[in-house]
C-alpha cells in the first residue's frame, strides 16, 4: 500500500524556508557530509553522467557522500537506457527492446527528479548555498 499525503520536508529544509506550523523540528535527522566517491566499476555513458553531472551536484552541496548509491545507480540506468536506445535504433520494432528502453528511461527519470536534473524539480531544490533575501528591518536593527 502507498504511503498517504505529502512525504515529510527534511529538518533543514523546514529551517530555511520556515516552519508555519509551528511543530518542534526533529534534531535526530542524520546530517549529510562529504562528496559523492565515483565507483571505478562505471564505464561509458554511466561514467560520462557520473563526470557530466555528479561533479556539480557535489559542488552546488545537493548530493553528499551518502548520496554515492543513488548517485551510482542513477548513472547506471543512464548507461542501460543509452545501450538500450542504440539497440533500438537497429531493431525499431523489437517489443522487448522498446519495453526496455521506456524501463530504462523510466528508473532513470525517478532517479534524477531526485536530485533535481530537470527544471521543474531543480526549481523546488534547497540545499541552504542559496543567497538569503535581505529583511528590510534590519536595517534599522529591528529583528522580527
Amino acid at each position: 500500500m502507498a504511503p498517504r499525503g505529502r512525504p515529510p520536508k527534511p529538518t533543514q529544509t523546514k529551517k530555511l524556508e520556515g516552519n508555519p506550523g509551528k511543530r518542534p523540528l526533529s534534531e535526530a535527522e542524520p546530517k549529510a557530509a562529504g562528496r559523492p566517491m565515483r565507483p571505478e566499476s562505471l564505464t561509458g555513458d554511466a561514467a560520462w553522467l557520473w563526470d557530466q553531472v555528479v561533479e556539480e551536484l557535489g559542488s552546488s552541496g545537493v548530493a553528499k557522500q551518502i548520496d554515492t548509491a543513488m548517485l551510482w545507480s542513477l548513472c547506471e540506468m543512464w548507461g542501460f537506457y543509452r545501450r538500450a536506445a542504440k539497440a533500438a535504433e537497429e531493431h525499431p520494432f523489437d517489443k522487448d527492446v522498446r519495453i526496455a528502453v521506456t524501463g530504462y528511461w523510466s528508473a532513470f527519470e525517478r532517479a534524477a527528479s531526485k536530485f533535481g536534473l530537470d527544471p521543474a524539480t531543480r526549481s523546488r531544490l534547497r540545499t541552504g548555498n542559496e543567497d538569503k533575501p535581505e529583511d528590510p528591518l534590519a536595517r534599522f536593527g529591528i529583528v522580527g
